[in-house]
């Protein structure tokens, strides 16, 4: 009776052993209902609408700037002809670049013709004013003082009257019919300026830009197009055929210590002329 009922409890006991495993092996099978991957996140941004990139990068940071490069005297002496410093290949003074997402009509002029600007050296580098008409500059290299005759395009300097004790202001001999530009008889030849494609949105060929020097350019970039303003032949003049060469060792010696540089200075403005979407 005893074996019996041990014999009950042993089969008992292996089928609650084996009633467990196959839950077990349920579980694994079912797997879900025990365990899962679950992720969560979120979206700050939203949906919604985007707002079109307007953007039209100038190469030299604001919408008015000079822009220049920098030439110098032939430096051989006289030799009985005219001494001139040609840069050939003239110079690429001023980018434009459509980096937003619509088109762009641009305008773009040059403002008040050729300048000159006049310079004083410091212990700080130096320091660059426009020259007006009728205002005494005085030379940091030498100390003489000068006026900026604008008419003509030439320095003033000034002499000692010595019965009033006055200074008088006039042009110096080896100015006479002489100018800087824009004159008769110029030392700088400044070369045309031009409005010429660098980058295509798409395809080949050229930006399509009209007007002139003169009356100014107008033109429509696309986005990501890119247009450079070039200066052609600039020549400087160091003497002229009439003369023996001492004159222009005096004059560009004056330019060299009391003018800074002489260019162009531009504008622009730039107004959208497509939407999005197309």
């Amino acid at each position: 009776m005893e074996n019996k009922k041990l014999e009950k409890k042993s089969v008992l006991k292996k089928l609650t052993i084996g009633i467990a495993a196959m839950a077990l092996i349920s579980c694994a099978f079912v797997g879900g209902t025990f365990a899962r991957y679950e992720s969560s996140g979120r979206v700050d941004e939203g949906g919604g609408a985007n707002i079109s990139d307007w953007f039209i990068d100038e190469e030299h940071g604001e919408g008015t700037d000079e822009m220049m490069f920098t030439i110098s005297p032939r430096m051989e002496a006289y030799a009985s002809t005219e001494r001139v410093h040609t840069v050939n290949e003239g110079g690429e003074i001023l980018r434009l670049t459509n980096r937003g997402s619509v088109n762009a009509d641009i305008e773009l002029n040059i403002e008040g013709g050729l300048q000159a600007f006049g310079k004083t050296f410091t212990d700080d580098g130096i320091t660059e004013f426009a020259l007006e008409a009728d205002t005494e500059y005085t030379s940091s290299v030498d100390g003489t003082k000068y006026k900026w005759d604008k008419t003509n395009n030439r320095p003033l300097v000034y002499t000692l009257d010595e019965a009033t004790n006055t200074y008088i202001y006039e042009t110096p001999d080896e100015w006479d019919n002489v100018s800087l530009f824009n004159g008769t008889s110029n030392i700088l030849t400044v070369g045309t300026v031009s409005v010429e494609t660098v980058t295509l949105a798409e395809g080949d060929g050229k930006i399509e830009v009209s007007g002139n020097q003169t009356d100014g350019w107008t033109f429509t970039l696309k986005p990501g197009e890119t247009i450079a303003v070039k200066i052609g032949t600039t020549t400087w003049t160091s003497d002229f055929a009439t003369e023996n060469g001492d004159n222009g060792d005096l004059r560009d010696t004056w330019i060299g210590e009391n003018i800074a540089r002489v260019g162009y200075k531009f504008t622009w403005t730039a107004v959208q002329s497509s939407e999005e979407p197309a």
